[in-house]
């Protein structure tokens, strides 16, 4: 679910600084053990310009394993 709050500001794509990973905002997975957004330090997110996945690949981020992304 895509949060309109800073840092976040309506973004699909989000990253984790400590350990690399991008999730996607419109598949994140909720259950227990999957995506950990909300407990991502401010000082840690990351976005991206333009905010599409492989803008978040080229940056040295991996896809989510719980968000579904398979590029």
């Amino acid at each position: 679910m895509r949060r309109s709050r800073p840092p976040y500001e309506g973004r699909r794509f989000v990253g984790d600084r400590r350990f690399m990973v991008v999730h996607d905002l419109d598949a994140e997975a909720r259950e227990v053990c999957g995506c950990s957004i909300d407990f991502i330090p401010l000082g840690d997110v990351a976005t991206f310009e333009p905010d599409e996945l492989w803008e978040a690949r080229r940056a040295g981020f991996e896809p989510c394993p719980h968000c579904g992304l398979n590029a």
